[in-house]
């Protein structure tokens, strides 16, 4: 059993990015390599090293390099601690110890290479796990209580799908009075600065290894609640290249944003500097420069430099905010929240309950209200039906958090039994007056009479809207949900529109409410779905709010650390945005080592596929069926995603139907009837910068399926057929490393780093004469062959551990048939797979269930052989006591 390990990311978790993004862990108290070292030999250096230190200090160091360069096994678990973040990092050791004073910090040289697989939000652990990794110690070994509970609580990760990588700082430009002028620097010599000189200009604030350190130097200059050893701190050390700064002119204007593209520059040696003293720099390229974009009062904290990544609520207003006067930038955040919602609640499962659910209640709340009404008409006791009925009706799509209304008012104004009566009833009669009113001014004064009677305690919009809109459609309800929704989406319309939950502006609010939405609605291309309908901008609202996918709405859950942050690719197209992110692609074995680990390929194979990718070719991989050429196309891929060349890939399967409709497109029919583009596999993997790995590609009619394609993989540009955003549709190869889809322009681009990965069967292969020589001259075919007999036995035995030796030795048997007809390993094992659930069912002979997987798995891999191997294999079987004739006879020809 493997053991899992908590090494810190040094003290408050400074090191956390360099973890994360280098994959590794670290840990250095200045020993040097300890490559060659014994663990006596460790000990000794650390008495030495440590001489003045205590004995039991010098016994923890000592210990804890010890495990670090011996305990710790490749594959063994480990965890750190993101204290910004509040959560813990999983990964996997997958290196020896290795020393290096570059790859980390020079502090911490001593490393282990890991691959991180998960994380796991600090809250959702028990408190004696929290305890437990709430030890001091640098590097121990975690007990396995504490274990089971990590490994339960595990999220899946993804660093390079996050939609937010990383982090946002906010800088101001300036004292207020010289904004102007230090933000023309900012802008035309392309960088960042700050002061904190105090008329010293020969300090180099990098040179010191702690906040503390800052602090202690400027002493007396700075008072004991001053911030700036931290921001000096954070300037240097955690501001990292791809980081966001937005700058700001006072309170409220926004004067840029930019990416940052270099390391610290003390003042000693920037050669840019200013008349202002700012002059610890940072290199930034802008992407947006609107100088001077009135945002709101106060906006912006008075602060000088602040992380914005902490408070996303305000990032998220801000770029709504950006988009005002950007009807194309409306669009993009729109779309990107439509598709999101649509993806992730609307489009599955739980969404589609959620949906159904708004009829099931209309049903309900109509028979409901029918019935008391008829009671209510003849005089009869209503006000029981009311609480239980209506207001405590079964279904609900807009819960409260009480369980039971009439108990949560009762129990909160102290009203009695007979006053609760009259609570119901001018519940009821509100609504009965304002389904029948001629007007909103009429309404109006319904509801300010309402709320001046002392029954209405207990009643906001929330619970009256709820029912009045299953009554009169015309009535949106209006919650905390839509609320916090609509004040955010308001931000790209001009000021934050003022929504409460007030019954006597429950009218006013309706208004506002329906012509936001119409704006919302007019100012997106998304037709997926109606977004204008309001059960679907509801279950939006739902969404945004409580499902933690894409956007949050309410001001509370934006500063919540778990809080999602719009992406900051959807305020500019500007490549360089993207840039930042890829490597040109540049595969090599030593990328695939661990990967491909166990699986058995020739090396020079492994390099073909390398250089063939690398050389900017589409690769189709032949094989025997069963060789793993779909896994290996994953394998290269997920390589290449992990390694910053692309965003990942797209599997898809070929069919003989397929046409230019599923590979590159066409138009179809939204909710509202009107027919749009939509992208088929190619364009969709080229708009999410994926690879496209293609199993089966010769089932495909080629001539029929790619089209235009042929010409784009020649290097050429196409226009296609079809329209968006008014423009015709265009595929560009161009020269950056990325792909992506404009919207703005309609246009595709390919990048340099973007494949094509195809899978086709060598028993396929008489109908690459069905391919056309225009489709094979853009790909390389590559054949994977099976495993060298020695690494083919290794192979089954690795599957077959668990399985008597009887099995392990029959199957071994089973291999020879090779020599027949080629059969993949992952024929082998579908058929282990198989035997360890049957001989758990009875107990069936070992020579029934070896038959009963022969005949489902090897048997329909010899079609088409001739009479005379086929006999030659049957013989074969009868020799291992295995009786398949019927099966064979089957693939005899029929004359």
């Amino acid at each position: 059993m493997t053991n899992m390990w908590m090494v810190r990311a040094g003290k408050g978790a400074f090191l956390i990015d360099i973890f994360k993004n280098k994959q590794l862990v670290a840990m250095g108290w200045d020993l040097g390599d300890l490559s060659d070292k014994s663990s006596e030999e460790i000990t000794q250096l650390v008495n030495i090293r440590y001489a003045r230190s205590s004995n039991n200090r010098k016994s923890v160091i000592a210990s804890q390099e010890r495990k670090f360069r011996y305990d710790i096994k490749v594959n063994d678990h480990v965890l750190t601690y993101d204290l910004k973040n509040r959560l813990f990092l999983l990964g996997i050791i997958n290196s020896d110890y290795y020393f290096s004073k570059e790859k980390v910090h020079e502090d911490y040289s001593d490393i282990r290479d890991v691959k991180w697989i998960g994380e796991i939000p600090r809250d959702n652990l028990k408190d004696s796990t929290n305890k437990t990794l709430g030890t001091a110690i640098t590097l121990f070994n975690i007990n396995d209580d504490a274990k089971e509970d990590i490994l339960s609580n595990v999220e899946k990760l993804d660093f390079h799908k996050k939609e937010s990588p990383v982090n946002i700082w906010k800088i101001t430009a300036g004292k207020n009075e010289v904004s102007d002028e230090v933000w023309d620097i900012f802008k035309k010599e392309s960088y960042v600065g700050i002061d904190y000189s105090y008329g010293n200009s020969n300090i180099d604030y990098s040179k010191f290894k702690s906040q503390n350190d800052i602090k202690s130097f400027l002493g007396d200059k700075i008072t004991s609640k001053s911030v700036a050893p931290s921001t000096i701190w954070k300037f240097i050390n955690v501001v990292k290249k791809g980081d966001v700064v937005v700058v700001n002119k006072g309170l409220s204007k926004l004067a840029g944003i930019g990416i940052v593209t270099g390391d610290f520059i003390p003042q000693t040696e920037n050669n840019h500097k200013n008349e202002f003293d700012l002059n610890n720099i940072r290199s930034v390229d802008w992407i947006l420069t609107p100088d001077i974009l009135e945002i709101e009062d106060h906006f912006f904290a008075p602060t000088t430099f602040v992380e914005v990544s902490n408070y996303p609520y305000y990032w998220n207003n801000l770029v709504y905010a950006i988009s005002r006067t950007d009807d194309v930038l409306k669009n993009k955040i729109l779309n990107f929240l439509f598709n999101a919602f649509y993806d992730d609640y609307f489009n599955v499962e739980i969404g589609k309950t959620h949906f159904n659910k708004y009829k099931l209640e209309k049903d309900e709340v109509n028979k409901v209200w029918n019935e008391i009404l008829d009671k209510y008409s003849s005089n009869e006791y209503i006000a029981n039906d009311i609480w239980e009925k209506l207001l405590n009706r079964p279904i609900k799509v807009h819960t409260d958090g009480v369980n039971n209304i009439k108990s949560a008012i009762q129990g909160k104004i102290n009203y009695s039994d007979e006053e609760m009566d009259r609570v119901a009833i001018a519940f009821f009669e509100v609504i009965k007056d304002l389904l029948n009113a001629d007007d909103t001014i009429a309404q109006k004064e319904i509801l300010n009479e309402y709320a001046k009677n002392e029954y209405s305690k207990g009643f906001k919009s929330s619970r009256l809207s709820s029912i009045l809109y299953y009554l009169d459609n015309s009535f949106y309800v209006i919650n905390n949900k839509s609320v916090y929704t609509l004040k955010a989406l308001s931000w790209m319309f001009g000021d934050e529109i003022s929504f409460d939950s007030d019954l006597k502006h429950y009218i006013d609010n309706n208004e506002k409410f329906k012509k936001l939405l119409n704006k919302i609605n007019n100012s997106s291309s998304f037709n997926k779905i109606n977004i204008n309908d309001f059960e679907i901008f509801d279950m939006f609202c739902h969404w945004m709010c409580d499902k933690k996918l894409g956007n949050y709405a309410g001001k509370s859950q934006y500063s919540s650390k778990n809080a999602k942050m719009l992406p900051i690719t959807l305020i500019s197209n500007d490549i360089v945005i993207e840039k930042r992110k890829y490597q040109k692609l540049n595969l090599n074995p030593d990328l695939l080592e661990v990967k491909l680990r166990e699986f058995k390929i020739l090396s020079n194979k492994v390099m073909q596929i390398c250089a063939s990718l690398n050389a900017g070719k589409h690769i189709i991989l032949d094989g025997t069926p069963g060789t793993g050429k779909t896994d290996l196309a994953l394998k290269f891929s997920s390589a290449a995603e992990e390694n910053k060349f692309m965003d990942g890939y797209i599997l898809t399967t070929a069919t003989s139907d397929w046409s230019t409709f599923d590979t590159i497109g066409g138009l179809m029919p939204g909710e509202d009837g009107k027919l749009s583009f939509h992208e088929g596999k190619f364009l969709e993997a080229i708009s999410l910068n994926k690879w496209l790995i293609i199993d089966e590609i010769n089932r495909a009619d080629i001539d029929k399926a790619f089209g235009q394609l042929f010409t784009v993989l020649s290097g050429q540009n196409v226009e296609l057929p079809y329209k968006e955003n008014g423009k015709s549709i265009k595929i560009k190869n161009w020269d950056e490393i990325y792909s992506k889809h404009d919207f703005k322009t309609a246009t595709y681009y390919i990048g340099k780093n973007w494949r094509i990965i195809g899978t086709m069967n060598v028993d396929d292969k008489d109908s690459l004469f069905d391919l056309s020589y225009a489709f094979m001259r853009r790909f390389m075919f590559i054949d994977v062959d099976l495993p060298n007999d020695e690494d083919y036995k290794k192979i089954i035995e690795t599957w077959a551990n668990n399985l008597d030796d009887e099995y392990i030795n029959q199957l071994l048997k089973i291999h020879q048939i090779i020599q027949y007809k080629k059969i993949g390993p992952a024929i082998f094992k579908d058929m282990i797979d198989y035997i360890k659930q049957r001989s758990k069912l009875n107990n069936d002979s070992i020579e029934v269930v070896l038959t009963e997987s022969v005949e489902s798995y090897i048997i329909p891999q010899l079609e088409g052989l001739n009479k005379s191997k086929i006999e030659k294999i049957r013989l074969f079987f009868e020799n291992l006591g295995i009786d398949v004739n019927k099966k064979l006879n089957e693939l005899l020809p029929k004359f």
